[in-house]
């Protein structure tokens, strides 16, 4: 090759648009932010938009780290033993060997991991579904409304980097790998058990068909980060499902939907206090919908694994209505936006175009409507 074209390959690498492209669109994120502190007459500063909602939490955590008890003297009604210590010990981590402050190591690392999750969920994109597909992809899951997560100090960057990271490696059949991604996405999020789920699946299609137990590691290896996760609270507090009261804290409770119905129905129409948050997770759920419908028409194929993983993220979703299907919530089963992705991409370059511009918008909207206070529309 010569030395004159390495410059001009090396630019048009898959990997450097699709970095180009994450760090673009975070722009869409951070202008819907501007315009809510601008309405609210507020200086525009990039720390409140670090503490907006959980963001706080996980900042305050790798500051000061667990209380002994399940919470702070003056939060009596929500805990922070509701999140898992993986993330803000590693916001902590970086502070402490870097020397940057908490807001900077924290927008680091949600950068770092948010554009390895892309870089990711792009190679699974192309394995399943080709390059045209997959580089369609990327502006799907960069400008879904939920990827406003992959902007601000939560956990999905590091849970979903990770998650992507084993749903690749299980199905090049990569199980030491595999396990390593379970692992440090169960030691993140609970959601980490519809990895394991896959696992469990894989074992069985496996032994099925005397393929070997390859898939039986992975899944040991996230039931073993769930239990260090107890062995944490057990040291700390004396109990290890302490994440459990903190759940019933934070309204995480198994109704199979109920209140959802009724928020719905009955708050919606009504204008209840919290209305406006409400809608926009009736908004998500048709959106989320209508992005089902579009990738199954598409004719794209997906392996049981995948779908086994979005299955018990949707149940989590809609079998718990104080979870809901918030846009981040809706992020998790990021396979359905690849999905999606296959059929757009065949569409003419306007239609195409019509898609990134309306998505565009959608996110712009959502990020402002979760940073204006008085809309109470919590992310």
């Amino acid at each position: 090759m010569l030395r004159s074209e390495r410059p001009r390959e090396w630019l048009s690498s898959w990997w450097l648009r699709t970095a180009i492209i994450f760090l673009l669109t975070r722009a869409v994120f951070v202008a819907g932010f501007v315009a809510a502190q601008l309405a609210m007459n507020r200086p525009v500063s990039i720390h409140h938009m670090l503490v907006r909602w959980d963001g706080w939490w996980y900042l305050f955590l790798a500051e000061n780290g667990y209380p002994p008890e399940l919470n702070l003297p003056d939060r009596p009604n929500y805990g922070p033993w509701g999140f898992f210590p993986t993330w803000p010990f590693s916001i902590r981590g970086l502070h402490l060997a870097s020397g940057l402050t908490f807001d900077a190591s924290a927008i680091t690392l949600t950068l770092v991991f948010g554009l390895g999750f892309v870089l990711v969920a792009r190679m699974l994109a192309a394995e399943f579904f080709g390059e045209r597909a997959a580089s369609f992809s990327v502006w799907v899951v960069c400008l879904f409304p939920g990827s406003v997560a992959l902007t601000l100090p939560y956990t999905e960057p590091f849970f979903l980097f990770f998650a992507a990271l084993a749903l690749w490696s299980m199905h090049k059949k990569r199980w030491g790998l595999a396990a390593a991604a379970v692992f440090f996405a169960c030691l993140t999020r609970s959601t980490g058990v519809a990895l394991i789920a896959a696992c469990g699946v894989l074992l069985i299609i496996s032994l099925i068909r005397r393929r070997g137990w390859g898939p039986i590691l992975p899944g040991i290896a996230g039931g073993v980060a769930l239990v260090l996760v107890g062995g944490f609270a057990y040291l700390r507090t004396g109990d290890p499902l302490i994440w459990l009261e903190a759940q019933k804290q934070w309204n995480q409770k198994l109704d199979l939907g109920r209140d959802l119905l009724h928020w719905f129905v009955v708050d919606i129409p009504a204008r209840t206090n919290d209305h406006h948050h409400y809608a926009v997770m009736l908004a998500s759920l048709c959106l989320v919908i209508a992005i089902v419908l579009i990738g199954i028409r598409g004719g794209g194929r997906m392996p049981v694994e995948i779908w086994v993983y979005v299955s018990v993220l949707a149940f989590s979703v809609l079998a718990y209505s104080g979870v809901g299907p918030r846009p981040r919530m809706i992020l998790g089963m990021f396979p359905l936006l690849l999905l999606m992705a296959v059929p757009v991409s065949r569409w003419a370059r306007p239609l195409r175009a019509i898609v990134i511009c309306v998505f565009a918008a959608l996110s712009a909207g959502y990020s402002f409507v979760i940073m204006y206070e008085p809309l109470h529309v919590t992310a």
